[in-house]
């Protein structure tokens, strides 16, 4: 079974908000272990980061100036996936920054079937925490060492943790997915504005017409995002911004 480690690095905690994604990572794996084939990229997310994602990743506003745009480089991001499920560490984030991203800059939304590593540990793992640094040293796991995030880096630390959650349990990943559904496909903001994806998932229209008709979103959900993706940075208070509070910081000495 083909799947997909996904991980991405943001300018802050809330696409909703109009934050972007600045780099993605993708890794491959068969039947649950890593094939070598990965694809990264950063991206300029067209706004500045906001000061706790640069301390996460380090991505700064002058590194990123020069880098392509996300609408430059999605087709691969499609081709690299080309179908197959992708898993994220706390998915429901990473799968708002990538669909996200296709809304903000005009491209068809595709439908992609994410699934969270977090319950798939819990199935091993009981009690504790589950941020992945933690269930690296819990599944005792020698990782890379890090000082700080990266999209690329984080994937292949998931491919390491989903592997050996499969030494566990062998084809423990395919039994996941095959009995416990995908999350939504669209993040809970463009879900309750009627938004809707492609329904062919695994054949992408022609490049002229997979631009995304803005008319057909619900007028209250385009006047949000007109006004939110254009905000001061500075001035946006989003309480569901994880890198925001000092406590909330990944210690990774």
């Amino acid at each position: 079974m083909r799947t997909v480690a996904l991980d991405s690095e943001t300018t802050g905690g809330s696409p909703r908000l109009g934050d972007r994604a600045c780099e993605i990572g993708l890794v491959e794996m068969v039947d649950g272990r890593r094939t070598g084939r990965t694809w990264q990229s950063y991206f300029n997310p067209k706004r500045d980061v906001h000061f706790g994602a640069l301390r996460v990743h380090g991505l700064s506003n002058d590194f990123l100036s020069d880098k392509p745009l996300f609408e430059e480089r999605a087709e691969e991001i499609l081709d690299f996936i080309d179908g197959a499920p992708c898993k994220a560490h706390n998915a429901r984030f990473d799968r708002d920054v990538l669909i996200n991203e296709f809304a903000v800059t005009g491209l068809e939304i595709p439908t992609i079937d994410f699934y969270d590593t977090i319950p798939m540990a819990k199935k091993h793992l009981t009690g504790g925490r589950f941020k992945l640094d933690i269930l690296v040293q819990r599944l005792g796991i020698t990782a890379p060492e890090r000082k700080l995030h990266g999209a690329l880096l984080d994937a292949e630390i998931l491919g390491m943790c989903v592997e050996k959650l499969e030494d566990l349990q062998p084809g423990f990943l395919a039994q996941y997915i095959g009995s416990n559904p995908c999350l939504n496909h669209l993040p809970k903001f463009m879900d309750e504005a009627g938004v809707v994806t492609r329904d062919r998932k695994h054949q992408r229209p022609e490049s002229s017409a997979r631009r995304t008709d803005f008319s057909s979103f619900t007028p209250e959900w385009v006047r949000e995002m007109d006004v939110t993706y254009f905000a001061d940075p500075e001035t946006e208070d989003d309480q569901t911004i994880p890198v925001a509070a000092e406590s909330d910081l990944p210690t990774l000495d």
